[in-house]
Parts: C-alpha cells; structure tokens; sequence
C-alpha cells in the first residue's frame, strides 16, 4: 500500500507543471491539483512561482512573503470550494502584495479571479465576511 502510494505521489509530481511547489501531496486529488494550475496560469505574470504546504498541522491558511503558502487539509474535507477558496486567498495576498492586507486592490483581485475560476459564488461568500469585501461587492452590485 505505501509503495502504491508513493508511485501515485510520484506521478501526479511529474504532471505539476514548473511555476509552483507542493508539500503534503498526499492529501491531494488529481482535481486538485488541476486546480493548482488553473490558478497558477491566471496569476503567472504577476506571481512566477509559489509554494503550497498541505499539512494537518495548520489552523488557517496564512502567505509568506518568500512565496510560501500553508493550507489545513482538514479543510479538504469541508468541501472542495472551502478548500479553493482558501487557497485562493492566500494565492491573492501574494499577488497583490502581503502589504496590501484585506484591503480594497486585495477584494477587487480575489474577486477577478474567482470569477475567472468559476467560484464567484463561494468568492462572495467570502467576502462577505470582511468589510472591505463588503464594500467593494456592493460596488460591483453583487453585495
């Protein structure tokens, strides 16, 4: 079994495609992973590479200025969106910029690529939790 599953992680390796890192692959699905590129190529210009650290050992999700991101893999098993969302979130302090915070250029960023990523509806979820988030959906007519 463990031979089997270290073939697997071998093999979904080979498909990730340069411009990103995984850690705790073994928490991972094919969709996942999937998903993974599908961001990376919408935030490659601004951001050329990133590294994703799924641990059970995280409480949140939480970016790091040298690139890193650490996501809960408990939260894999909330749902599929939860767990993009998240991702997502710290994918988005990263490209805008961790000094930017929670702030409006962080809302507006989030927001364009959770669409582009068909995830507004979990997005906006999200962002209904934070009073920039707020603002800047009742601009957009989505609040």
């Amino acid at each position: 079994m463990e031979r089997l599953l270290k073939r697997y992680v071998e093999m979904i390796q080979k498909r990730i495609q340069r411009g990103f890192t995984l850690e705790g692959l073994e928490h991972l699905e094919e969709r996942h992973i999937k998903f993974l590129r599908r961001l990376h190529s919408l935030v490659q210009k601004d951001l050329p590479t990133f590294h994703i650290k799924v641990t059970q050992h995280a409480s949140w999700g939480w970016a790091y200025e040298d690139g890193r991101i650490t996501v809960p893999a408990p939260w894999l098993e909330l749902s599929d969106q939860h767990w993009k969302v998240t991702v997502l979130h710290e994918v988005t302090h990263l490209v805008v910029g961790l000094d930017e915070n929670h702030n409006t250029k962080f809302w507006e960023k989030f927001y364009e690529l959770a669409c582009a990523l068909r995830l507004k509806k979990y997005a906006v979820r999200h962002m209904r939790e934070f009073k920039t988030g707020r603002k800047v959906l009742k601009r957009r007519d989505d609040g």
